[in-house]
């Protein structure tokens, strides 16, 4: 649909300004915030200033008299609905244009009119503190007209290039560059945090904030710490990657948030940053959670050589480079637009273009080849193993790359969970499998029983929880006794043999060793 027939659709009445709205025209939905504003004061001042000056002259309203009258309105050319005193902008609407096909664009969007609302609000305030939306508007309908007229040079065949106009406005437009900024931070982490012309701070995000993870943070965790949005498609802001979310940071940010910032790595854990930084545990998981809702982190093991990387399923790399004018498609990491193909495909997918990101990495990394690299994880295996296939001097260069993988969600971790799995109980004649383990735990008592039900009451509130043996597989356990020390960890263990708790989370909560429980698994497997 041209822009001549969406423009007054899109530009509503007074009465619907400052108010969220949701359009949606065949299979796109627009949701926009409609701003009406009102005369800035320094504008009122001139005004009033300029009357007291003509009323207190005779002489200039004599002349003034004879002078025709200007016309009370012409033509303004921030266009329709825009118009005000001279070219004051009057009103001005934010836009969100989402494909309606894409069912998790249906789900975020309360989210997303909570975003255009914040965005609306921070361009109001600076409009009416400055004026800076109505000049950041005419610098780009001038870069626009000089477009346009560059187009309509005698001898000029080609079709016009609106890339190449999108590139001229965020190279011009201090504007359209943050925009570009929130566009980009919203797509690849679904939160953006900009700085409105140097003054405003805004923090938009599309993460529901009652939203929160069965599995809590544990101490054998850590805090991997991801590029700041501004970063994308930025050159100037490559390099210095171990303080690079520290200038991300507000500048009225806590120095527990920075300190803590500042001694994350990946192969430190929290047990270790709270021994390093004196921040109690409580305390690292809140602004943990912090940097994870506002997607300037994740949660991650700490990095050890049992831990078990393996190439993102959904990751997909792109053969081809964009054009030499998209540069606001594509950001400095190889990253280009895209939306979720499928959906199975997680949120934030994004398509990940090979050779761009090989650029990047050959930059950081000169000793490794990403396709080999690449290759070598698409198995299975310890990181200990990657690691001691190349000579000692490049080991630390290795674990840096291997971060450097996970930040770009092209590496996931693999857990190792354990399965309780025992003989079925002997059949007898006339009853089935389920009145067998029933009649198997009669003995027990009711109280036992009431017990159990209990237990596994409280494992279906909560997903973490040790599901209780049932009297038959205690029944069974026991006549595995040999006397030994291991079979006494089995025993303590085996509530832990659901399928829902790995062998990292087994060995914090019950203070066993990696070897005990290898030797657990390859005694009684």
């Amino acid at each position: 649909m041209p822009s001549v027939l969406l423009a007054p659709i899109l530009t509503p009445k007074t009465q619907l300004c400052d108010r969220t709205f949701e359009l949606t025209i065949d299979n796109t939905i627009f949701i926009g915030n409609p701003v009406l504003l009102s005369v800035r004061k320094d504008k009122r001042n001139d005004n009033n200033d300029k009357c007291f000056d003509d009323s207190t002259d005779d002489n200039e309203d004599d002349e003034a008299s004879l002078r025709p009258a200007p016309s009370r309105a012409r033509p303004s050319p921030l266009g329709e609905g825009l118009e005000g005193e001279g070219d004051e902008l009057r009103v001005f609407n934010v836009l969100i244009v989402l494909s309606r096909s894409d069912k998790l664009v249906t789900e975020d969007l309360p989210a997303y009119k909570a975003v255009a609302a914040q965005i609306a609000a921070a361009l109001k305030h600076e409009q009416q503190r400055c004026g800076y939306l109505g000049e950041q508007v005419q610098q780009m309908l001038q870069v626009r007209e000089a477009w346009l007229t560059e187009l309509a040079r005698p001898g000029t065949v080609h079709k016009p290039d609106h890339q190449v106009l999108t590139h001229q406005l965020i190279q011009e437009s201090r504007l359209a560059e943050e925009i570009k900024d929130i566009y980009w931070g919203i797509l690849t982490r679904r939160a953006a945090c900009v700085r409105i012309n140097g003054w405003i701070n805004l923090h938009v995000t599309l993460r529901n904030p009652e939203a929160h993870s069965l599995l809590p943070m544990r101490p054998y965790h850590t805090l991997l710490l991801l590029l700041p949005n501004h970063a994308y498609g930025d050159e100037d802001d490559a390099g210095d990657d171990d303080h690079i979310s520290l200038r991300a940071l507000p500048h009225d940010s806590s120095a527990t948030m920075r300190r803590l910032i500042d001694a994350a790595k990946p192969t430190k854990g929290f047990r270790e940053l709270q021994l390093e930084t004196d921040i109690p545990l409580n305390t690292m998981y809140r602004i943990a959670s912090h940097l994870v809702f506002w997607g300037q982190a994740k949660i991650i093991d700490m990095m050890t050589r049992n831990n078990v990387y393996v190439l993102t399923p959904h990751a997909q790399l792109l053969r081809t480079l964009p054009s030499r004018s998209s540069r606001s498609s594509r950001d400095s990491t190889g990253h280009v637009m895209g939306i979720p193909s499928s959906e199975k495909e997680p949120a934030g997918w994004r398509g990940i273009n090979f050779q761009a990101l090989s650029l990047t990495f050959v930059e950081q990394f000169p000793e490794f080849r990403l396709a080999e690299i690449l290759s070598s994880f698409s198995t299975p295996k310890p990181l200990g193993e990657h690691v001691s296939l190349h000579p000692p001097h490049l080991h630390r260069a290795l674990v840096t790359c291997v971060t450097w993988l996970l930040q770009h969600d092209l590496l996931i971790q693999l857990h190792t969970y354990l399965h309780l799995v025992l003989p079925p109980p002997p059949m007898t004649i006339g009853t089935t499998y389920e009145q067998n383990v029933e009649d198997s735990g009669s003995d027990q008592g009711a109280d036992e029983e009431d017990r159990d039900h209990d237990h596994r009451s409280l494992h279906v509130l909560f997903a973490s929880s040790p599901v209780p043996l049932t009297p038959y597989e205690q029944q069974t356990l026991m006549q595995l006794d040999d006397g030994t020390q291991l079979f006494t960890y089995l025993l303590s263990l085996a509530p832990f043999f659901r399928g829902r708790h790995h062998l990292e989370e087994i060995m914090w909560r019950t203070h066993v060793t990696r070897d005990t429980l290898n030797s657990l698994m390859k005694k009684y497997s």
